[in-house]
């Protein structure tokens, strides 16, 4: 008798520790699933964006608007505004204060971006000193230049770069569909939609049809960059 109760202590013992050690198992398996998850987002996540300023970068961007604008340029979809944004000076502040003094003030530049943006909206950073905002909710055209002349004054305040503080020379260019267009109607849905909405904006940031528009009118001279507060 006491050899049997022995005996079913031992298996129920037994069985215990297969429960307990599945169990562990199970855990172990989940724990590496969540740590595989994290790194495949990590990983997604620089693919798409940029390093520096943490915005979409060009492609990530490019796929983006693509998506919204083969989507809703059409029909009575609100009118979209596409704004380019170039840092002029950003040359200046790398030979006159280094690297690092550019690096912050792209930061800033994008930080403030993102501050204007609404949540549906896109910001992207397509190079070196070009940003990008694809707003994509406008009531009409007069609302996006009103829009841009907002953005121009918030990033024509001077950026903090370490103890200086420095006027980074921001001018902007933009576009509007589905309005924008010789023949008043945006006229561009294949693959290069995206591409021809973004040449509108540089045209215009350019010079190419006109003065930028909400340009900084920043024009002083390297040397009289530096503002000290």
């Amino acid at each position: 008798m006491q050899a049997r109760d022995d005996s079913a202590a031992t298996s129920d013992e037994a069985a215990a520790d297969l429960l307990r050690e599945q169990r562990e198992q199970r855990e172990e398996l989940s724990s590496a699933q969540q740590q595989l998850d994290q790194a495949r987002d990590e990983l997604l996540h620089l693919a798409a964006h940029d390093p520096l300023t943490g915005l979409h970068n060009r492609s990530s961007f490019w796929w983006l608007a693509q998506h919204h604008l083969t989507a809703n340029l059409a029909g009575d979809a609100p009118l979209t505004g596409l704004l380019l944004a170039d840092v002029n000076e950003l040359r200046a502040l790398n030979d006159l204060y280094g690297h690092a003094a550019g690096d912050a003030a792209l930061q800033e530049i994008a930080r403030r971006l993102l501050e204007a943006a609404a949540p549906q909206d896109i910001v992207g950073r397509l190079n070196g000193d070009e940003f990008v905002l694809l707003v994509t909710r406008l009531g009409d055209e007069e609302t996006l230049q009103a829009f841009t002349q907002e953005l121009s004054v918030r990033l024509a305040s001077p950026v903090k770069c370490g103890d200086v503080w420095v006027e980074a020379g921001v001018s902007i260019g933009y576009a509007a569909g589905p309005q924008d267009g010789d023949d008043g109607a945006f006229d561009g849905f294949d693959n290069g939609v995206v591409d021809e909405f973004i040449g509108r904006g540089e045209c215009l940031l350019h010079g190419a049809s006109g003065d930028p528009v909400g340009d900084c009118g920043l024009s002083e001279p390297a040397e009289d960059l530096a503002q000290h507060h």
